[in-house]
């Protein structure tokens, strides 16, 4: 039993949906659509390509952004995605998130709990989905400071989070 995988045709993208004419879409969003879904049927390399479109076509997408990092930090290629963020921050995708999600891969990589308690203080409200409460969490537990995750989880207005996943 083998699975047959559509080759690229003509003016579509590698899932197959239809670009722009003359093969190029007039918005990243198609590029990033696709890689998502080639990125769900573990064809990574396809994926990677199709963000590498959406970012070149919109250097400045967070989303186009985030899902070439994502992509990378999946397959533990750490320092490309942070690479990757460095290059948008340089097009001007110059956010305290981008900085606080390149310095998350940095703790990834590095475990170096004190560079990244430092990037936090310098976002104090900063708390998308509730992920940087799950991130000072995570790195309380990383020194075994259970006193201070359970104050920084008692302290957060959220009832639920961001999963958070570098195991």
């Amino acid at each position: 039993n083998s699975t047959v995988r559509p080759s690229r045709a003509p003016g579509r993208t590698s899932a197959g949906l239809p670009v722009g004419r003359h093969g190029h879409p007039s918005r990243a969003t198609v590029f990033g659509v696709c890689g998502y879904l080639e990125r769900r049927q573990g064809r990574w390399q396809e994926a990677e390509n199709d963000f590498k479109m959406a970012v070149n076509l919109d250097p400045r997408n967070p989303n186009a952004v985030n899902l070439l990092t994502d992509t990378y930090v999946l397959q533990r290629r750490l320092d490309e995605a942070i690479r990757n963020y460095d290059r948008a921050i340089a097009a001007g995708l110059d956010t305290p998130i981008i900085h606080l999600r390149k310095e998350y891969i940095r703790f990834a990589a590095t475990g170096d709990v004190e560079r990244a308690q430092r990037a936090l203080a310098k976002v104090p409200e900063l708390d998308v989905g509730g992920g940087v409460t799950a991130f000072r969490i995570l790195l309380a537990l990383s020194k075994q400071d259970y006193a201070g995750a359970e104050q920084t989880l008692a302290a957060s207005p959220r009832d639920n989070f961001q999963e958070v996943d570098y195991s």
